[in-house]
């Protein structure tokens, strides 16, 4: 889980150039909602679908050269075991947001004794 926030944190400092970030949580249906928002550059919405796929970098001009485009894909590889949703929002020049939905807590995580 550390991983997935550190990635999700690193690139919204990388792609907001020096704007505000949000970090908040909320509960909805029964379930945590931990949301990450920049007010950078966004993501061109052709390029939403690929985002999480290994080896993507955006079909948009960049000047980090440096990037891989593994972030994303291992932070949706680490989420998936912990059945954590990745949700993504993102309009070009004005943000991008992260959402990453918790499971409901586990009924039997209640239970003290048989």
């Amino acid at each position: 889980l550390a991983f997935i926030i550190r990635q999700l944190l690193t690139n919204s400092i990388k792609y907001s150039e020096a704007s505000d970030i949000v970090i908040k949580s909320y509960e909805q249906n029964d379930r945590t909602h931990l949301e990450v928002k920049d007010f950078g550059r966004g993501i061109d919405p052709k390029d939403i679908s690929r985002i999480f796929d290994k080896g993507f970098t955006s079909t948009t001009k960049h000047h980090d050269h440096a990037s891989t485009g593994m972030g994303l894909y291992l932070a949706k590889k680490a989420a998936k075991p912990l059945l954590i949703h990745m949700n993504v929002h993102s309009t070009p020049n004005l943000g991008t947001s992260f959402t990453l939905t918790f499971p409901k807590r586990n009924e039997f995580v209640n239970i003290i004794s048989v």
